[in-house]
């Protein structure tokens, strides 16, 4: 598998959670890895910011991302980052587990036409963010 399978991901997305607009945006994959940013507003003013990379690491696909707080500062430490490995792919629907938390959750990603959800499934506790961010491309 390489990333051209994730070629559904590309473009700028915006739609919201809960009311409040998001927006990502996702580059072609260039020497094999992908980028993406996230931008989370809440009662209009930026609230959380995320850089992703989506790409082979150890010989699996992982998603890697930092969080930052408006102000730029990360939530991560310098040398660390929240991590996803594919667990299942099916068509425009990925499944990727947490993999640097313990019973961490599964990040669910899905593209039917040009709508696309995330949402996170947890089989113990409750997973970081409750509901679906939905979004539409642009």
């Amino acid at each position: 598998m390489n990333l051209e399978t994730f070629k559904w991901l590309e473009g700028r997305w915006v739609g919201e959670i809960d009311g409040d607009p998001v927006e990502e945006h996702w580059s072609p994959a260039v020497a094999g890895q992908m980028t993406a940013t996230f931008r989370w507003l809440k009662s209009g003013k930026p609230w959380l910011y995320e850089w992703i990379l989506l790409g082979e690491f150890n010989g699996k696909i992982q998603m890697r991302l930092k969080h930052f707080n408006p102000d730029a500062c990360g939530w991560e430490e310098k040398d660390a980052w929240t991590e996803f490995t594919l667990e299942s792919l099916a068509g425009m629907k990925a499944a990727f587990r947490q993999t640097n938390k313990a019973d961490g959750p599964l990040l669910m990603i899905e593209r039917k036409g040009s709508d696309l959800r995330t949402w996170f499934e947890s089989e113990s506790g409750r997973p970081p963010v409750a509901g679906v961010f939905t979004y539409r491309l642009t």
